[in-house]
């Protein structure tokens, strides 16, 4: 006899299609590897550039991207701009900053603006995954027997 109770749904944040294309945008080769790692084993599609010179280049050579992670502080530009510049090609882009200085002028001028999202590094992967996901606003549901 089949159990009566049933769990009915369990929210679960996973990725809904691996085709989600995500831009990393950070001029510390080493944190550039580490986001965009993270995000490939989750199961996105993940471009680089070094900075806004290359995002830029980038996101006009794609049909669509889904989101871009970018440093506030890069060498050629500052998130603000950055930003900016991602909106006016694609103005529904949503952009998660990231940066390990809070002190900073930008990341004060960046947490003042309405519906912008930051994480502050160093950051654990669990919590990179968490706000990707978040930000692409999916939850998907499993139903379990």
């Amino acid at each position: 006899m089949r159990n009566a109770k049933r769990n009915r749904q369990v929210g679960v944040n996973v990725p809904i299609s691996n085709r989600e294309k995500i831009l990393v945008v950070e001029d510390d080769p080493e944190m550039r590897k580490f986001a965009s790692e993270v995000l490939r084993r989750d199961g996105y599609d993940v471009l680089e550039a070094v900075g806004s010179g290359q995002a830029l280049e980038t996101l006009g050579r794609c049909e669509k991207l889904n989101l871009v992670v970018a440093d506030v502080i890069l060498q050629d530009a500052d998130g603000v701009e950055l930003g900016a510049m991602l909106h006016e090609l694609q103005p529904d882009l949503p952009v998660l900053y990231i940066s390990g200085h809070p002190e900073s002028d930008v990341v004060k001028q960046i947490s003042s603006l309405q519906d912008v999202q930051f994480l502050q590094k160093p950051f654990e992967p669990a919590i990179l995954k968490d706000r990707v996901r978040n930000i692409l606003g999916r939850l998907h549901v499993v139903v379990a027997d």
